[in-house]
């Protein structure tokens, strides 16, 4: 079968990352694998911006500015260098995979054919509507909760959700999702969605630490990012109540990710800053405790790929991690911006060393049922047109306890 992945950018995303997962396994199992990847990165997305920023009473300044950030700067760069797939992403793709080069959205002309077209970004179909059935089939996944509620700031996520579903409402295709509150969540929108496949984790890359005791210092993680939907000062909120607090022993707080504000940066001892390659997972296994502040997601990978790594997790109760996440036995939850109930949460981690190292050993023995191969299995049979039915091997059909994990005292 000829599987074509196309992406809307050529950088290290969650949807790159996905690609790749999957296009390596395919790739051994005979199929052929095509990704396409586009000269100028995320051309719709930045036409959105455009379009809805015009809209607001903004001063011609700021639009300006705004042009020149979002679409002249990068695509006048993008013209007169052609990046290599894959030159700053660290993600090690299969040589069998064709790597395809398109200018800035697909077409008739741009586009290789194939057997099935995998989209992961929901503003590509507009475009893939428009080409002859020998460009392959088209599916499409559902990768966020659409119905989920947020806290801040509510204007901009919920105009980027009302952009995301009218595509999937006028371009129906077939379409998975990566949980199963984001499957519900879109039929709850009249969006048919045929099968849950939720994203795996690459044991082989996130492999366990072996820190456990009481390391001196402590390390602290905090996952950021510059989209507001991912809780950066929600998280920096409970860094600094934290630090604010009498805990026993020394504690080194960082910051893994891009876009930290500069009024939080002086409330961390280091930053990782944005890493890719070995240089990711070697974060992981250098620290004892990983907070993760998101308020809205679909299936987040960070969460897992800590557990797998032997990290003791700290983290809110988003869409997929309601999944496999168990208060105390695999990790800590709390409410997407209940700071009270995350600074408790990351404190209990600190001081009670019996409670970390039980949550480190049960978060391998989770994040170990989500493998690739059993995403890749149910993938293949979802682009086969093979029913999907739930089995006694996904992970989210098999008891948690007690035979898995073992239970804090």
């Amino acid at each position: 079968m000829r599987i074509h992945f196309i992406l809307a950018a050529n950088n290290s995303s969650s949807q790159t990352r996905v690609t790749v997962e999957y296009a390596n396994r395919l790739v051994r199992r005979g199929h052929t694998i095509i990704v396409s990847v586009p000269r100028f990165d995320f051309f719709d997305f930045v036409c959105w911006k455009l379009r809805r920023d015009s809209q607001q009473r903004v001063d011609a300044l700021r639009r300006t500015n705004r042009f020149l950030h979002w679409l002249v700067i990068p695509y006048m760069r993008a013209l007169l260098i052609c990046r290599p797939w894959f030159a700053k992403t660290g993600h090690k793709l299969d040589p069998r995979v064709r790597i395809h080069r398109y200018l800035a959205v697909p077409t008739e002309g741009n586009m290789p054919d194939a057997d099935v077209v995998v989209a992961l970004q929901c503003y590509l179909l507009g475009h893939l509507a428009l080409l002859t059935p020998r460009k392959g089939k088209v599916v499409s996944s559902i990768r966020l909760d659409y119905q989920a509620g947020t806290a801040e700031p509510a204007q901009e996520i919920a105009s980027w959700r009302e952009f995301c579903v009218s595509f999937y409402r006028r371009f129906p295709v077939p379409l998975f999702a990566v949980s199963r509150r984001a499957k519900e969540s879109a039929n709850g929108l009249g969006i048919p969605v045929g099968v849950v496949i939720p994203n795996g984790v690459n044991t082989e890359e996130f492999t366990d630490s072996g820190r456990r005791g009481n390391p001196q210092p402590l390390r602290v993680t905090l996952f950021v990012q510059d989209h507001p939907q991912k809780g950066q000062d929600f998280g920096c909120a409970v860094i600094r109540r934290l630090r604010e607090l009498p805990l026993n022993g020394k504690v080194l707080y960082c910051t893994v990710g891009n876009g930290v504000k500069p009024e939080h940066r002086a409330l961390f001892d280091f930053h990782y800053g944005y890493l890719t390659g070995e240089d990711y997972p070697r974060m992981y296994r250098q620290t004892d405790i990983l907070v993760f502040p998101s308020q809205y997601e679909g299936f987040p990978a960070i969460p897992l790929e800590a557990m797998a790594s032997g990290c003791a997790v700290a983290t809110t109760l988003v869409s997929g991690v309601d999944e496999y996440a168990l208060h105390e036995q695999n990790c800590m939850v709390c409410s997407p911006v209940d700071i009270d109930g995350m600074v408790h949460n990351v404190r209990r981690l600190i001081s009670d060393v019996r409670l970390r190292d039980t949550l480190r050993d049960n978060g391998v023995a989770t994040a170990r049922r989500y493998t690739w191969e059993k995403a890749t299995d149910r993938l293949e049979a979802f682009l086969k047109g093979l029913p999907a039915e739930e089995t006694k091997e996904d992970p989210w059909t098999q008891p948690l306890l007690p035979s898995t994990l073992q239970p804090h005292n």
